[in-house]
């Protein structure tokens, strides 16, 4: 039987969903300071236990990678792919949740609203 030092550090701890926030300006807007804190700073032990992130709203996430046509010829290596667990603990978030200003009377209420669905288009997690 393996010591716990030896096994990587994502089977060591709880597993917690990650939660991407982007389009907050936390050093620049107090606003926006305060809601990434109400989610980020002093969770009590009642609520469920996430891991937030805070992202720049032009980040890229990776795309997804062709699925194989036939699963035939596959010889599987392992239980889990090497940095699956890091992947999905770390890097690509169950929820991505976009902050976007818009004013309600604004005279470029349309172009805003397109501008945004962009966006929400471009960064579209898979």
């Amino acid at each position: 039987m393996a010591a716990a030092s030896e096994f990587p550090t994502e089977l060591a701890t709880r597993p917690l969903g990650l939660i991407a926030l982007m389009g907050l300006d936390i050093n620049q807007k107090p606003l926006h300071k305060a809601i990434w804190e109400s989610f980020s700073v002093n969770r009590h032990p009642d609520r469920v236990p996430l891991s937030f992130k805070l992202l720049p709203i032009d980040h890229e996430f990776a795309k997804a990678k062709s699925k194989r046509s036939t699963y035939e010829w596959y010889l599987p290596k392992g239980i889990l792919k090497t940095k699956w667990m890091h992947k999905h603990l770390n890097l690509t978030p169950a929820v991505v949740v976009m902050f976007y200003e818009l004013d309600w009377d604004d005279t470029q209420w349309r172009d805003k609203q397109t501008e945004c669905a962009s966006k929400l288009e471009k960064n579209q997690v898979q």
